[in-house]
C-alpha cells in the first residue's frame, strides 16, 4: 500500500495514526471491506461475516452503495470513518 507524502500541516499524531493504520492493514490485523456489502443498485456483493479480499479488490466492477457514478467513469464519495478517537471526513473524486 502506497501513501502519498505528508503536507507539512498535517500533525505528528495524525502521521502516527495514518501509519498504524496503513501497518494494521497490511498485516490483517485490520479488515477494511466485510459483509454485508451491497451495491448501488442493492444487490448484496459480499455477505455478513465474509471479507473481501485483497484480489477481488483489484478486480471490482462495482461501487458500494453511497459512491455516485460507475466504475468506468468519474465518480464521487462522501463519507466519514471513527476511530473512536477522531472522525475523518473524506470526499473523494476520481
Amino acid at each position: 500500500m502506497a501513501i502519498a507524502p505528508f503536507g507539512p500541516k498535517v500533525p505528528k499524531d495524525v502521521q502516527d495514526l495514518v501509519m498504524q493504520t496503513k501497518d494494521s492493514i497490511e498485516s490483517g490485523k485490520m479488515t477494511l471491506f466485510a459483509g454485508p456489502l451491497v451495491d448501488q443498485d442493492g444487490k448484496a456483493r459480499v455477505a455478513r461475516g465474509e471479507v473481501l479480499s485483497v484480489e477481488a479488490m483489484g478486480s471490482l466492477d462495482w461501487f458500494v452503495k453511497g459512491v455516485q457514478g460507475s466504475p468506468k467513469q468519474e465518480f464521487s464519495f462522501r463519507g466519514a470513518v471513527m476511530d473512536g478517537r477522531r472522525t475523518l471526513l473524506a470526499e473523494i473524486h476520481g
